[in-house]
């Protein structure tokens, strides 16, 4: 997308908030993760998701909703839009990489991605070894990962990363035979290592439904990314574009939506309404540490929840004023119920205090 706000103009998303407004009605947007809450590869469900994400899409469309995907995966690809096809998931903006990448749909239909928002995170300084760096640098990345291979060599414990692909915002590596607390002590441990400028983010395979599963992904971003960034940026400049306040229906089903998109404070740009659905475990075990119904939490499937929503709350939602996520999560229960080892540092990494 060209570094100027009316390319919006242009846009699938900004084409359906246009109708929406001229017809005296409210702008929305419903933003939701991609695995575990909208895709899934288990033949069982597959079919029950094609059907109920077939009616979203048919109610997103009459009632001219844009569909914006935040998902963690690295990219936006082929095989990403063949996932999405198989389920009858058809989005008007991509968030990928978590919140490192946008792409937009044009009203033909090809997608287009938003040079600004990365211009943006290629300013963003980082500090490594009391040196500044900023993430533009063509050297960045091999920067990152040679601290990653010191990292590895001096601390005690034998920690497997295997690298997976990146791009020049977004440095990943899969974490295998370690716990779900081992992971978080290791991104707190990273994120010691680079403390200003770039953010560290653990997020637990989402094929498990094990507490203890041993894998995980460790991924670094520019500060001024992630998934909520991201989110606050695409309603933040709608809202600009369009002199109207928008609002969002939020949805994801793991730790590193828990902690970003389904967590983010409103602002007078925008209001939001957060669900946690068909939540992972350890996204099951943070979220007793927040307030209740923020988000809210729904045991359901993601097609099954979001279809319930759209359905049934969104035209209520749509005149009256959206709840809002403003207090930020206090306690936690964890050191109880699963981590007992957590320190104070870590607890802060995690945002809970």
């Amino acid at each position: 997308m060209k570094s100027d706000q009316k390319s919006f103009v242009h846009t699938a998303a900004a084409e359906k908030i246009k109708k929406v407004i001229m017809n005296g009605g409210l702008p929305s947007f419903i933003i939701s993760d991609f695995d575990g809450s909208l895709f899934t590869p288990n033949i069982r469900i597959i079919y029950e998701s094609i059907l109920q994400n077939r009616i979203v899409s048919n109610i997103l469309k009459r009632k001219n909703i844009p569909l914006v995907i935040n998902t963690g995966r690295s990219d936006w690809n082929k095989s990403e839009k063949i996932d999405a096809q198989l389920v009858s998931i058809h989005p008007d903006i991509i968030i990928a990489g978590a919140g490192t990448k946008i792409y937009y749909r044009e009203k033909a239909h090809q997608l287009t991605h938003d040079q600004l928002w990365n211009e943006k995170l290629a300013k963003q300084p980082f500090l490594y070894k009391g040196k500044s760096y900023v993430w533009g640098d063509k050297n960045t990345v091999t920067l990152i990962k040679s601290a990653i291979d010191e990292y590895r060599e001096t601390t005690e414990e034998i920690i497997p990363f295997i690298p997976k692909k990146g791009h020049e915002f977004l440095v990943r590596y899969t974490v295998k035979g370690i716990t779900n607390n081992q992971l978080i002590e290791t991104a707190v441990s990273l994120q010691n290592i680079f403390k200003k400028g770039i953010k560290v983010i653990f997020t637990e395979h989402l094929w498990s439904r094990s507490l203890g599963t041993p894998t995980g992904d460790i991924l670094l971003i520019p500060e001024s990314a992630g998934k909520d960034r991201a989110t606050d940026y695409i309603l933040s400049s709608f809202a600009s574009y369009f002199g109207r306040k928008m609002n969002g229906f939020c949805f994801g089903d793991g730790s590193i939506d828990l902690t970003s998109f389904l967590s983010m404070p409103v602002k007078n740009d925008y209001s939001l309404e957060q669900y946690l659905i068909h939540p992972t475990p350890l996204a099951k075990l943070l979220v007793q540490t927040y307030p209740k119904d923020h988000p809210h939490v729904r045991m359901q499937s993601g097609p099954t929840v979001i279809q319930s929503v759209v359905s049934h709350n969104l035209s209520q939602a749509q005149n009256s004023k959206l709840r809002t996520f403003v207090t930020q999560p206090t306690g936690f229960l964890i050191d109880r119920i699963y981590a007992k080892n957590l320190t104070a540092n870590e607890i802060s990494f995690l945002g809970l205090r």
